[in-house]
């Protein structure tokens, strides 16, 4: 039978001392004495822990799942004055009679308010808690001068550049220098490109490594330099026009615009801990490959962010009942059951209500990127003014500042003279004497899904039968042969067994070809197609076969000594193989609160990565990634760093699945 428990942690202000509750569903001695604990038959009414997802228009905000319970207050004679107002609430479920290891931790929530006590009942409303993702996402500017920006600047947040952002603007954080910050929160991938007026500058002539050393260097007019690790540019002289930027935003952990990587980004910059659901953001890269931006100049929250990625991917978000933020693709399934609203059916229907809905949502393939800087064309710098005259015309006189299109892209006519029938050149080319190419045609977008299935077509008519065949000549039937010497008269599919090496063979027509080997010795079918079968905990299916390997830490690490690696595994793949690699580990600490990385690597190069910083609490973390590896020996490792040796690395788990064929 199921039973249920719950354990509230609370606070007695009297005794100023915690005090817990344990309850639980059923008057019964093992589920009262489970794990040792005693556990009140005082549940009177049972939660309902359901989630409320979607409603069809994608218009819902991420929301907590909420719910109440009600219980008995016999056995808490001082219920009244105890503090259960955001107390921890957990509940289990399992089968009584279990050990309690065996129980399934179904929420982990807090108390919503004091609970209201009534004929020596009270009920109590708890939901998850989420607060993490309201928290202001972005820092403000000190306004102190240097990379805190000048006193203009005091309050206003820095700029955040995730994936590829196309002509970000960024913020003029120095004008006596000519610094602009493009991203705030770390090391950049790279800066592509840098623009004034959309024309471009040639390349870097340096990449610095602080802010500081950025401003000493000499750069010279009409050049530019980078501080990639403080995402910043400097000019070397002070633009005249609008500025712009072609970015590869941050890579604090690694360059990434896979939607599932940019949401495990946002949350870990708003703390979330070890409040994600990993695997379903692994899924979510996935069934969702479409690579995406994000460039923030204004402040926002992580429940914002994420509920806007969500919803441009056809997917929810959502909080689990155990705390952890999840986002899902939303797929129509197969209908299980038809209600008919005459009542014609089982089961009958009440009532039949018309209710509003949005517009249906789809996604739409674009060839091209978002512009985070939409330019006037007085923004452009050009000599003459720009006047679009359309498609090109071989017999219309252009001159100095006409627009055309041709070839899928748009061109400007640059010769001082006047001219007719000079027609832009074509692709890959950049230009000529006459035009110069101002808009290049994108790349092709990425392929919709497919159609509908077409109806099916009107059979044919039947075909004439054929004209009956000629008799064959009389077979004999298959022999299995039972000897040691080979068989001299056979035929194709006759069987012969040696009984004194215990061998069978099947002859092909041309020759004998074993089948199975020395039967005696026979342990392993090397070579087998399997279409579908179950075996324990083994699943073969397709012909493919998924193992587990797993290493755990054998002794706490202590930090303050630099990087160090945790776990090592040494994984040999007979084939190429789909990888799935999920790594968590526990902090511990003793006096300060140093701050802490952990990373996840496939052969030295880093797929994954986590961090603290000093006076941030992180007892526990994840890592998680997934790799196409092929066949050979390859080496997954976690490193991990303390800060200093007030920080250890007490336990410490690297699971390793792989798909082979």
């Amino acid at each position: 039978m199921l039973g249920v428990v719950v354990q509230i942690d609370g606070y007695d202000p009297v005794a100023s001392a915690p005090v817990t509750l344990r309850m639980a569903s059923d008057d019964d001695q093992r589920l009262c004495e489970l794990d040792g604990q005693t556990w009140w038959p005082v549940l009177t009414k049972l939660p309902a822990l359901a989630y409320d997802l979607f409603d069809g228009s994608f218009a819902g905000q991420i929301a907590a799942p909420s719910s109440s319970l009600s219980f008995a207050i016999e056995p808490w004679s001082n219920l009244a004055r105890y503090m259960l107002a955001d107390a921890r609430l957990r509940l289990w479920t399992g089968e009584i009679g279990t050990a309690f290891g065996e129980w399934t931790l179904r929420a982990d929530a807090r108390a919503s308010a004091q609970p209201g006590i009534a004929n020596g009942v009270a009920d109590l409303g708890f939901a998850v808690d989420d607060r993490w993702l309201d928290a202001p996402l972005l820092q403000p500017y000190a306004g102190t001068g240097g990379a805190e920006g000048i006193a203009s600047l005091k309050g206003q947040v820095k700029p955040l550049a995730l994936g590829q952002p196309r002509y970000a603007a960024g913020v003029l954080i120095d004008p006596i220098n000519s610094v602009f910050q493009i991203s705030g929160y770390g090391r950049i991938e790279a800066v592509e490109m840098a623009l004034e007026r959309l024309a471009r500058f040639g390349p870097p002539v340096a990449n610095y490594a602080s802010y500081a050393d950025l401003i000493a260097a000499a750069i010279p007019r009409g050049r530019w330099a980078t501080a990639l690790d403080v995402g910043m540019v400097r000019f070397g002289a002070p633009p005249a026009g609008q500025v712009s930027f072609l970015v590869r935003g941050d890579n604090v952990y690694g360059w990434v615009r896979a939607p599932g990587s940019i949401i495990t980004r946002i949350a870990t910059m708003a703390n979330a801990g070890n409040k994600l659901d990993i695997a379903s953001l692994v899924a979510l890269n996935a069934a969702r490959t479409y690579p995406i931006s994000v460039n923030l100049m204004q402040q926002a929250t992580a429940r914002d962010l994420v509920q806007q990625i969500a919803a441009s991917l056809n997917c929810v978000a959502g909080v689990s009942w155990l705390g952890k933020l999840f986002v899902a693709p939303v797929a129509i399934g197969t209908p299980v059951l038809t209600l008919a609203a005459d009542g014609a059916a089982l089961p009958p229907v009440a009532s039949v209500e018309q209710v509003a809905m949005g517009a249906p949502w789809w996604r739409l393939a674009i060839g091209a990127e978002r512009t985070e800087t939409v330019h006037a064309l007085g923004d452009v710098a050009f000599y003459a003014p720009l006047v679009d005259l359309g498609a090109y015309v071989a017999g219309t006189t252009y001159r100095e500042g006409n627009l055309v299109q041709a070839h899928g892209s748009t061109w400007a006519y640059i010769s001082p003279t006047p001219t007719a029938g000079n027609a832009p050149p074509a692709p890959p080319s950049e230009g000529d004497g006459f035009w110069r190419v101002l808009a290049r045609q994108g790349t092709a977008g990425t392929p919709g899904d497919p159609g509908a299935p077409g109806a099916p077509g009107t059979p044919g008519a039947p075909g004439s039968p054929g004209a009956p065949g000629a008799p064959g000549g009389p077979g004999r039937d298959a022999v299995v042969f039972r000897q040691d010497a080979v068989p001299t008269t056979m035929i194709e599919g006759d069987t012969w067994y040696q009984p004194t090496p215990k061998k069978f063979w099947r002859f092909t027509g041309g020759a004998w070809e074993q089948l199975l080997g020395d039967v005696a010795s026979l342990a392993i079918i090397t070579t087998a197609y399997i279409d579908d079968l179950s075996v324990g905990t083994l699943k073969i299916a397709g012909n493919a076969v998924t193992r587990r390997a797993a290493v755990q830490l054998g002794a706490p690490i202590t930090g303050g000594t630099g990087p160090q690696t945790a776990l090592i595994y040494t994984l040999v793949l007979p084939y190429g193989a789909e990888v799935i690699l999920t790594g968590k580990g526990s902090n511990s600490y003793s006096g300060s609160v140093p701050s802490f990385a952990a990373t996840l690597a496939v052969n030295g190069v880093e797929l994954d990565g986590t961090s603290a910083g000093a006076s941030v609490y992180a007892t526990g973390f994840p890592l998680a990634g997934k790799v196409w590896l092929p066949g050979g020996s390859h080496t997954i490792s976690m490193g991990w760093e303390g800060g200093s040796s007030g920080i250890q690395l007490t336990t410490a788990t690297l699971i390793i699945d792989g798909a082979m064929r």
